[in-house]
């Protein structure tokens, strides 16, 4: 087995709960109809945690074929990577539907966000050249664990601090 295997299955188990959770809570929500927001919110949720599930399968399904470390982190990481970069006009979208309907998050949030993303994205692109370090399971568990926190972070907003605002 790979190394940081159970670490991405857990990683994976914990998107799956995250992704299931989620969908009962907009079941019994109190209110039916969501503004257009924050069905975008839940969305990015939803999807954001089904690229973490589907990242955490990626360097099993490589091995599987024979690939082997470091090729395998440096694949996998340019796997991420390639998703992000197709995912970025659909989050850009989702942005620009929730600034123009909703309540804009506070800049402080916002730039959470990105230093965690670019950092991610950076850690990835760092696995993928060997540069400043060699290929490993350590930037690839990062740049998931981002997913998490953007998916968590999602997640808090919609069942946490939006019911309380009077939205």
């Amino acid at each position: 087995m790979i190394r940081g295997g159970e670490v991405l299955l857990a990683m994976a188990q914990i998107a799956i709960g995250l992704a299931g959770f989620s969908g009962v809570v907009a079941a019994f929500s109190r209110t039916r109809d969501f503004p257009a927001p924050d069905r975008v919110r839940f969305l990015m949720l939803v999807g954001g945690t089904f690229f973490v599930i589907l990242l955490a399968f990626v360097p099993f399904l490589l091995e599987l074929g024979g690939m082997e470390e470091p090729g395998l982190w440096r694949w996998s990481s340019g796997i991420w990577l390639a998703g992000l970069l197709a995912c970025a006009p659909l989050i850009v979208a989702g942005r620009r539907v929730i600034l123009r309907e909703g309540r804009p998050a506070p800049a402080w949030s916002l730039l959470i966000v990105l230093m965690i993303g670019a950092g991610a994205a950076l850690a990835q692109g760092g696995n993928v050249v060997g540069w400043p370090y060699s290929p490993g399971v350590v930037p690839y568990l990062l740049g998931l664990l981002a997913g998490l926190i953007g998916s968590g972070s999602i997640f808090v907003y919609l069942v946490l601090i939006r019911p309380h605002q009077g939205v």
